[in-house]
């Protein structure tokens, strides 16, 4: 059996995780809190499990803390919220009227990029203070109809700091730009059997909401992190997935969505490039209620395409680590679509 660093060297499609925990001697509080707002400890049930390899993955520090541990979770006494389904119901209507791009043909590549912006803690050496700051990273994804993938990593822009003095700390450290670099990476997997896998597993789900329904709920029966929480991170996976998809299951998705005890509504916001989203959410407890994190999936309200997913601190009682409204990780989808080759862009 992998153990769990591997697992989620794998899950984070490149970006390694190791180097940035190795470098926070002094801000273990940090890492905790990220570990604790998502997680408790696994009580038995099926290991916790937060991306597969080819879905978009949001910030390091909120996918390693949920493949270390399991999740605490609303109780059998979570409801339906109407308003929220009444939304989820909504943008089921506007994706069923969507165009369909079709399936995966030889002759083109379906291309999505999408940005990625997470916490990360910078060692200096000889003994500096260590800095923090927000990378954003720019992902692009090829996936091709032989299962061939490439995924290309580059920054965006300089990050943003987390406070002036680590700002400060930075400059003092000479500014290096090789920081902003670290995550770069272009790797290619040629006929890549999971790919398929993956890819044909998806286009085989129903689009009859109640047989989706039911199948992600035997999904997740069982899970560490609780039936319903699991249901809403799968069907957000599957939503998010960067491949092509039928309106008809995008659809449907959405209305699986409408019928998970505790989603709420996170309502009218803006994703990472600045455009209009509406989200929907599922709050997962940890610490027996003490620290709560917000998993929201962010969308489109005039075509409720995904726009991406964003986890969110909303509650922390204790006294170490990330305040309530602490961003720990989010992604943004920026264009997806077919195009001749993967050299190709959009």
């Amino acid at each position: 059996m992998r153990t769990n660093v591997t697992a989620v060297r794998a899950l984070l499609a490149g970006h390694d995780p190791a180097a940035d925990v190795a470098a926070r001697p002094d801000a273990a509080d940090r890492i905790l809190t990220r570990a604790l707002a998502t997680t408790t400890p696994v009580a038995g049930g099926v290991p916790p499990r937060r991306r597969r390899r080819w879905v978009l993955a949001t910030g390091a520090a909120a996918t390693l803390a949920a493949m270390l541990f399991a999740t605490g979770v609303l109780g059998s006494d979570a409801t339906i919220d109407p308003a929220a389904a009444a939304a989820a119901r909504s943008a089921a209507r506007i994706a069923a009227a969507g165009a369909d791009p079709g399936p995966l043909t030889a002759d083109r590549v379906w291309y999505v990029r999408f940005l990625d912006r997470f916490p990360m803690t910078v060692a200096v050496d000889g003994g500096g203070s260590d800095y923090h700051v927000i990378a954003t990273l720019q992902h692009e994804i090829w996936t091709a109809a032989d299962g061939t993938q490439r995924h290309r990593v580059r920054p965006t822009e300089q990050p943003e700091f987390v406070s002036a003095d680590d700002e400060r700390k930075w400059r003092d450290n000479g500014s290096p730009t090789s920081v902003f670099h670290s995550r770069d990476s272009d790797d290619t997997l040629p006929h890549d059997a999971g790919v398929l896998r993956q890819y044909r597993e998806l286009t085989e789900l129903p689009d009859d909401t109640a047989a989706l329904f039911n199948h992600f709920e035997g999904a997740a029966a069982g899970h560490s992190t609780g039936t319903y929480p699991e249901m809403f991170t799968l069907v957000s996976d599957a939503l998010r997935a960067p491949v092509p998809m039928r309106p008809t299951l995008r659809a449907a998705l959405y209305d699986v969505i409408a019928q998970i005890p505790g989603v709420v509504i996170v309502g009218d916001t803006v994703d990472l490039a600045g455009r209009p989203a509406f989200g929907l959410a599922m709050e997962h407890e940890g610490l027996l209620g003490a620290v709560v994190t917000q998993q929201q999936i962010l969308f489109d309200p005039a075509t409720a395409q995904p726009r991406g997913e964003r986890m969110v601190v909303t509650r922390n009682l204790t006294p170490f680590g990330d305040p309530a409204g602490t961003v720990i990780g989010y992604d943004t989808v920026e264009v997806s679509g077919f195009v001749d080759a993967v050299d190709d862009t959009l």
